[in-house]
């Protein structure tokens, strides 16, 4: 990738503070992060996620640090129309699956899902979600045998939107990218339902040391 490719609007990157909320303490940031038990039979992320809410931070842990992007760091900023932006979806589109994900269609619906945070959710033909689900559900079966059917399908369900989020990860990072910035849809029981500010590291060196 050229150095152009990663014009991307500099002024609307935002290199912090941001916050990351957990519930257990450190000094230095791991990338990907340590997956934990209780999360066994979800999709594990290679990437460490932030916001600028400390509510928001608090969903995710009590214990919440702040850290600040690193000037080197190359960042992406999918909702602004850029030649990175438009790199990321056009890698996207290319890949078997994720082309038939309804956010891809066109560089601006591209651009609103990201500001609006709509592109944190999987949205297709409902026949391609259901094939995604039933793929997944016959997976967890295989490995967790003993799980109930019902719990098999929730999680299946949770995984097809955390595969897509990794899948993006994934093709950021191989573009070059050492983070994505943008907005998620706080849909936490009880919340009212509006966009957050979003950011994923995929490199521990793109962030400062975490400050408690």
């Amino acid at each position: 990738m050229t150095e152009a490719s990663f014009d991307n609007n500099q002024s609307a990157i935002d290199r912090g503070p941001w916050l990351h909320g957990t519930n257990n303490s450190f000094e230095h940031w791991l990338v990907p992060p340590p997956k934990k038990f209780c999360d066994r039979l979800t999709t594990p992320h290679s990437a460490v996620f932030l916001t600028k809410h400390k509510d928001f931070a608090a969903g995710a842990g009590a214990q919440i640090c702040s850290a600040f992007l690193t000037p080197q760091a190359k960042v992406v900023v999918p909702e602004v129309e850029s030649p990175a932006s438009e790199q990321l979806r056009r890698a996207l589109l290319s890949k078997p699956v994720l082309n038939r994900c309804d956010w891809l269609r066109s560089d601006a619906v591209w651009r609103k899902s990201w500001n609006t945070g709509e592109v944190m959710r999987f949205a297709a033909d409902p026949i391609v979600l259901l094939c995604l689900v039933n793929r997944g559900a016959k997976l967890l079966s295989e490995a967790f045998p003993k799980l109930p059917q019902g719990e098999i399908l929730q999680v299946a369900k949770h995984n097809v939107t955390r595969g897509w989020i990794e899948e993006i990860l994934i093709v950021a990072h191989a573009l070059g990218f050492d983070a994505l910035q943008g907005h998620e849809i706080d849909s936490r029981p009880g919340a009212v339902k509006i966009s957050r500010p979003w950011l994923a590291v995929l490199n521990s060196h793109s962030l400062s040391e975490p400050v408690w």
